[in-house]
């Protein structure tokens, strides 16, 4: 951090003080995740996750947890809802469970601060605090 652009008293901090930042952006402020998130279902893009209402780190059901390999698609595309999968902007990202579990479902999460970013993990209903989570880009 470069003091010298930030209002604080440089004679005051030692080297190896912390300082703790607090952000002026409020949280309406912050940028959005840049995806609606979906599946595929007969041919057509089933939003799951829609970039306007949903918030960072929220947990929302993707598919069930019971086959190793999936896919995520994605746009940027206002009118996802109406979208087939295999129009122009429609993007996928095939992904791998680390094990399967027919109880359980896959949830996925926008990454605060990160607008191309999603974490996805395994829980048998609402994933709690100690979750393994697997962070993937998306990009178009």
């Amino acid at each position: 951090i470069d003091l010298h652009l930030i209002d604080v008293d440089i004679e005051r901090i030692k080297l190896g003080d912390k300082i703790k930042v607090i952000s002026e952006i409020k949280t309406d402020e912050q940028t959005k995740f840049r995806f609606n998130i979906g599946v595929e279902k007969r041919g057509k893009f089933r939003m799951v996750l829609d970039r306007t209402l949903v918030d960072y780190g929220e947990w929302v059901r993707l598919i069930d947890a019971g086959a190793e390999d999936f896919e995520i698609y994605y746009t940027s595309q206002p009118n996802a809802a109406k979208m087939s999968i295999d129009d122009i902007g429609i993007y996928n990202k095939r992904c791998r469970l680390p094990y399967t579990n027919e109880d359980a479902d896959v949830y996925i999460r926008c990454v605060e601060d990160s607008p191309e970013e999603l974490e996805y993990c395994i829980s048998e209903g609402e994933p709690g605090e100690n979750v393994e989570v697997v962070r993937i880009h998306l990009e178009e």
